[in-house]
């Protein structure tokens, strides 16, 4: 089984059409294995900045399975931006952070990029030459949702 996922330019109000829809007559770039935590990856291929630093002002969280207080990484107060727009059983439909689409529309050298991101652990196995085919195509649509005013969602289904 493996996972699918969509990025769809769309107002965040059409997220239940684009959850249950197999249509897409949205702008969409077809993908798998992508989830919000491989995406998050990208804002920190795109700007350089440490994944792993906490945040500051320090925060901490309870580990569920250890009982202990744990530091919240840059990474896990990223993903807190990725809003949930819809969900049932099965799939799952995400808005990408307004700050990220921007990164993502502005970005250059995209082969640099997508080297960066594929070096994360969450994404072994991804070779940098089809993130960065992917990433010209996820720019493409970044522009276009920035130029219509729209969001960029991430649609995921098991």
């Amino acid at each position: 089984m493996s996972l699918l996922s969509d990025f769809v330019v769309a107002d965040p109000s059409q997220a239940h059409a684009i959850g249950v829809s197999s249509e897409r007559p949205w702008p969409t770039l077809q993908s798998k294995g992508f989830t919000v935590l491989e995406v998050a990856l990208l804002h920190f291929a795109l700007t350089d900045e440490d994944a792993e630093a906490h945040v500051n002002p320090r925060r901490f969280v309870r580990n569920a399975f250890t009982k202990k207080d744990q530091p919240v990484t840059a990474f896990a107060a990223y993903l807190e931006g990725f809003r949930c727009l819809d969900q049932s059983e099965g799939w799952w439909v995400h808005e990408l952070p307004a700050p990220l689409v921007e990164e993502v529309a502005s970005a250059d050298n995209l082969r640099a990029v997508a080297g960066k991101w594929a070096a994360f652990e969450e994404l072994q196995g991804a070779e940098a030459d089809h993130l960065a085919e992917l990433l010209a195509e996820l720019q493409r649509l970044a522009r276009l949702a920035s130029a219509q005013g729209k969001s960029l969602l991430l649609w995921t289904s098991l």
